[in-house]
């Protein structure tokens, strides 16, 4: 007997308040799930299969994921610089919900985060003492690890988050489509139901794991990193204990700011984010080594647009397997969680010119 809609369907779509599709949803859940059981009851297993599987896909698909950040790169410019860089993300009256100092604070936040705290020390230090090419801890390594450093999150990065934001902005406030992978792909597959409904449903499942693995990625490390700064700044034990609750936190507050809207919650936190930063930075100027920092800042800039593109070959195709393997690491973690945050971007993106 049909007895309609089940219960949990009910209250998944009522505590979702929309309507949910099941293909994706359960097929979604049907990957996360192995791998939170594993976390849960068979941590150390998941740690050596993350492990293995990690050193397999940088080693053998590097070169790969970096010629296509590449290509990002090249492509975003491409259509910034042409005609097509003067339709809108919208409607062709509509114009910028954020002012340019609230979509600067919502795109650096949501783009750069806790990450460039942590790694903007972390990163060239990692480089300093094992560089791709040259012999580690010396002048010409500090300077090899700055321009790595501002390649990681400099132009790449961005290209990466607007490979997904910039296609989702558009069919979504221009073609009125969902906010989904599958919806930009639509046009390659178009006039063919069947099969473009089975390929939309394959890759929406796989872009939700996708998103799902990577948002776990960014906030594990940001757990650990905030988790080891209150023990060595307050004293307060570091471990299981202190990272759960720091993730625990983190999840409230991320909840907290997304049930206000962009409009309001994460729009002033990203505001706050960005005037905790300038205080940052005034201090270390203020405090700090003023003239040398600047002269690093300035040749590790000159450094980084006059070497991009020999050093995109030199990373891509001629440099240690180390280096190759380094790439992935550090510009992943900002590729990993894109779904998301690209979803987020193309809410601040609407009436914005591409």
């Amino acid at each position: 007997m049909n007895t309609g809609t089940s219960g949990i369907e009910k209250g998944i779509s009522g505590l979702l308040d929309a309507d949910i599709d099941k293909v994706v949803f359960f097929g979604s859940t049907a990957l996360i799930l192995p791998f939170i059981l594993l976390g849960a009851f068979f941590p150390e297993l998941l740690g050596e299969m993350a492990k293995a599987s990690l050193a397999w896909i940088t080693s053998t698909w590097g070169w790969l994921y970096l010629s296509s950040v590449n290509g990002f790169v090249l492509v975003g410019l491409l259509i910034a610089l042409s005609p097509l860089g003067s339709i809108r993300l919208g409607h062709d009256d509509e114009r910028p919900e954020f002012s340019r100092l609230s979509w600067f604070a919502m795109l650096f936040s949501a783009g750069m985060g806790i990450g460039l705290v942590f790694w903007s020390i972390a990163e060239p230090m990692y480089h300093l003492a094992g560089p791709p090419v040259g012999q580690p801890e010396t002048a010409e390594s500090a300077r090899l690890a700055f321009s790595i450093f501002f390649h990681h999150w400099g132009l790449h990065a961005w290209g990466t988050y607007v490979a997904v934001g910039l296609p989702i902005a558009y069919f979504r406030f221009r073609k009125k489509k969902p906010a989904t992978i599958s919806a930009c792909l639509e046009p390659f597959y178009k006039g063919e139901k069947g099969k473009g409904k089975l390929v939309g449903n394959i890759v929406d499942i796989l872009a939700v794991w996708a998103t799902v693995m990577g948002v776990v990625t960014s906030l594990g490390l940001g757990a650990l990193q905030i988790s080891s700064g209150l023990s060595i700044s307050f004293g307060i034990q570091d471990g299981s204990f202190t990272t759960g609750a720091v993730i625990i936190a983190v999840t409230f507050l991320f909840v907290l700011s997304a049930l206000s809207g962009v409009k309001r919650g994460i729009k002033y936190l990203s505001l706050f984010n960005v005037l905790l930063m300038v205080l940052l930075l005034f201090f270390f100027l203020v405090f700090g080594p003023f003239a040398y920092l600047l002269k690093t800042f300035f040749i590790a800039l000159a450094d980084y647009l006059k070497n991009i593109i020999p050093s995109q070959l030199l990373w891509c195709f001629l440099i240690t397997r180390a280096g190759r393997e380094a790439g992935p690491f550090f510009t992943g973690p900002g590729g990993l969680p894109g779904r998301p945050l690209s979803v987020h971007l193309s809410l601040v993106f609407r009436g914005e010119e591409r």
